[in-house]
């Protein structure tokens, strides 16, 4: 079976991540993307790819645009 991330989890890997890529990175995004996740550590990461993909950093207008290109796709 397959279970669902709580959001901390899927943030903490979140900020992990950056931090270990030496990105810079605001609370408030990391948890937009860990909410959009909805349970998904994968999603979460796709999601987080797609938001350094359009402005090259993590902040909100980035986890914004990603979570709406999501939604359309």
């Amino acid at each position: 079976p397959i279970w669902r991330l709580d959001q901390e989890q899927i943030g903490g890997q979140i900020r992990h991540i950056l931090s270990a890529e030496g990105m810079a990175f605001d609370e408030e995004s990391v948890q937009q993307l860990a909410v959009s996740a909805d349970g998904s550590l994968r999603d979460g990461l796709s999601l987080l790819d797609q938001a350094i993909a359009y402005t090259g950093g993590v902040d909100l207008t980035a986890a914004m645009k990603a979570q709406d290109a999501a939604d359309t796709s």
